[in-house]
């Protein structure tokens, strides 16, 4: 066999996981505009649990309106959320996989119209791929805001009963905006 290892289970940390098969946080858009899961979103990543994925990742998940990227992007900004999310982790259990979201935050490369909010980035420095307007700069008690919003976010997701939390600090999103000059 090619991949001896691959539908064997594995640990990551204290997280057992049926195979080595994962789903990684493409974004999907199956959320209402508040960031809702709907039932097209749990059938979807029910289908891949049923299909065999071990563990699955949500799409790119909004920790704060300002920082949501696309009109129906998947949020977990909000204690009310929760219970929907939760039929999203249910769905996948219930097929062995295990499910976690991917956080986010957009910063500059958000686009006001998106969220009808303002965009705030680590400075103002404008992104052309989201209309070049020019963000605003982020103070620092609105950065410490930010870190809580992660924090609550990833509280929300264990409310859920999801079996991890990713960050997304890569692609010119808001962690890695702040390791870019």
């Amino acid at each position: 066999m090619r991949f001896p290892h691959l539908f064997r289970p594995g640990r990551i940390g204290a997280l057992e996981v049926p195979n080595r098969i994962i789903g990684s946080p493409m974004e999907r858009n199956y959320c209402t505009a508040e960031g809702r899961v709907t039932q097209r979103y749990v059938d979807y990543l029910a289908a891949r649990a049923r299909g065999g994925a071990g563990l699955l990742y949500t799409e790119a998940t909004y920790v704060d309106p300002r920082g949501k990227g696309r009109a129906l992007q998947m949020g977990l900004h909000d204690d009310g959320l929760v219970e929907d999310f939760a039929r999203l982790v249910d769905a996948v259990h219930r097929h062995g996989g295990r499910i976690g979201p991917e956080l986010n935050y957009g910063g500059r490369v958000v686009h006001p119209a998106v969220s009808g909010l303002e965009t705030r980035a680590p400075s103002g420095v404008p992104y052309a791929g989201a209309g070049g307007h020019v963000p605003r700069a982020l103070a620092r008690d609105e950065i410490a805001g930010l870190v809580d919003a992660f924090a609550q976010a990833a509280r929300r997701a264990v409310d859920a009963g999801c079996d991890f939390v990713g960050i997304h600090s890569a692609h010119g999103y808001l962690l890695s905006q702040f390791l870019s000059p």
